[in-house]
C-alpha cells in the first residue's frame, strides 16, 4: 500500500478510472505513432523487405533461434494480413481497392474454406510498401514490453493532468444536473 499512498500524494487528481484511461490511451499511442514512424523510416531506408526476408528465411538454426524466427514469421503473417485488409479497403500500398462484389466473393470463398494458393500460410508475398508496413508492425510487436513500461510510467502524470483539466468540465456538468433536478 505504500506505493498507492505515494502515488496519491504525488498525483492527487489521478483516480483509478483516469489512470486506466491514461494507460489505454498511451498504450495505443505507443503502437500507432511508432507504426507510422517505422513505416516511413523503413521506406526511406529501404530495409523493410530485407527485414521481412530475414524473418521468413529458414536456415535451420538452433532451437531458441527457431522459436524467435517462428514468432517473427507469425508477426509477418499477421502484418501481411493487416496490410492486405487496409490495402483492399482503401486502395493503399499498391493494392487495388476492393469493390463490394469482390468483397462478398472473397468472404464467400473464406466461408467455404477455399484457400487461395497465393495466400497460403506457407507463402509470403510481401514486397514494397507492404514489406515496410510489415517491418514496422514487427518492430511495434517486438517493442511491446517497452511500450507497456512507458505506458505504466507515464499514466499517473497524464491522468493527473487530464483530471485537473476536466475538473472544471465535471463541475459544469454537476451544476447542470443539479439545475435539472
Amino acid at each position: 500500500m505504500p506505493y498507492i499512498a505515494t502515488l496519491r500524494a504525488r498525483y492527487p487528481s489521478a483516480d483509478p478510472p483516469s489512470l486506466i484511461a491514461s494507460f489505454l490511451i498511451l498504450h495505443e499511442l505507443t503502437a500507432i505513432v511508432p507504426l507510422f514512424a517505422g513505416f516511413w523510416a523503413f521506406k526511406a531506408a529501404g530495409v523493410g523487405a530485407g527485414l521481412v526476408a530475414w524473418a521468413v528465411a529458414d536456415d535451420g538454426e538452433e532451437e531458441q533461434a527457431s522459436w524467435s524466427r517462428a514468432k517473427f514469421r507469425q508477426w509477418v503473417t499477421d502484418g501481411e494480413e493487416q496490410a492486405q485488409k487496409i490495402g483492399r479497403r482503401y486502395g493503399a500500398f499498391g493494392i487495388e481497392k476492393e469493390s463490394k462484389e469482390q468483397k462478398e466473393e472473397r468472404k464467400q470463398r473464406e466461408k467455404d474454406g477455399v484457400v487461395d494458393v497465393e495466400r497460403a500460410p506457407t507463402t509470403y508475398s510481401v514486397g514494397g510498401d507492404v514489406a515496410n508496413l510489415v517491418a514496422a508492425y514487427i518492430a511495434v510487436k517486438a517493442l511491446l514490453p517497452l511500450r507497456i513500461l512507458f505506458s505504466l510510467r507515464a499514466a499517473p502524470p497524464m491522468a493527473n493532468v487530464i483530471a485537473r483539466r476536466f475538473k472544471g468540465l465535471r463541475e459544469v456538468g454537476a451544476r447542470y444536473l443539479k439545475k435539472q433536478a
